[in-house]
């Protein structure tokens, strides 16, 4: 296991734009097609910090679902996430995230999205929401703990699903 991902912050998107996705409905199923992300990452051993470095990753081999219902989030299936370091050459990693680490709740407030799961709390902004298409620009602060090692990473990046 090792450290991911994100707590959303909304970039918003700037330009001429007439959709206004917080009146548009978030409810079903939507396949997560694309995640990029950036941000820091600290390692702390023993409550000492050892190393911070910036660190950019993706997700590849996507098959996870999420389905927004009632301010429930479930998902399924899986994806593999990577991760580079600027400052540490040759450490990058993948590692498998399945879908269950990030169900939990969710409260929207217009296009505004707070999810809480299992691993982490994330906030996003809802730059698109059609019929077929959903994008979060999100930030998340991911906190991986074992005896005596945390790593904690701050994270912002872009999701993008399809309607199922």
């Amino acid at each position: 296991s090792v450290s991911f991902i994100m707590i959303f912050s909304v970039l918003l998107s700037c330009g001429e734009d007439d959709s206004n996705p917080s009146s548009d409905d978030l409810s079903g199923s939507w396949s997560l097609r694309s995640m990029t992300y950036e941000g820091n990452v600290t390692s702390i051993l023993n409550g000492e910090e050892l190393a911070e470095s910036p660190m950019s990753g993706e997700a590849s081999k996507i098959s996870i679902v999420f389905n927004f219902e009632n301010n429930t989030l479930t998902s399924t299936g899986s994806m593999d996430v990577s991760v580079k370091y600027t400052d540490f050459s040759g450490v990058d990693f993948s590692y498998p995230l399945t879908g269950a680490e990030l169900s939990g709740t969710y409260i929207r407030n217009g296009n505004s999205l707070e999810i809480n799961s299992l691993t982490s709390k994330i906030k996003a902004e809802i730059v698109t929401l059609t019929d077929t298409e959903l994008v979060l620009n999100f930030e998340r602060e991911y906190k991986l703990s074992t005896t005596g090692f945390e790593n904690i990473s701050n994270e912002t990046g872009v999701m993008r699903f399809t309607n199922n």
